[in-house]
């Protein structure tokens, strides 16, 4: 019974740390939104095609 007890106490801790995590993470005033990136994306190389 104590087993039982102890592992609800540790998913209890576990989902607390998860969501303080998503919570300090999300509301970081030092990122700015993605759409306000307007450098185009080019990748340098695809893989797809060989070097010749």
């Amino acid at each position: 019974m104590s087993k039982m007890i102890v592992a609800g106490l540790a998913m209890m801790a576990l989902a607390l740390a998860a969501l303080l995590m998503v919570v300090f993470t999300s509301t970081d005033p030092d990122q700015e939104p993605a759409d306000h990136n307007t450098e185009p994306v080019t990748p340098t190389r695809d893989g797809l095609h060989l070097a010749g």
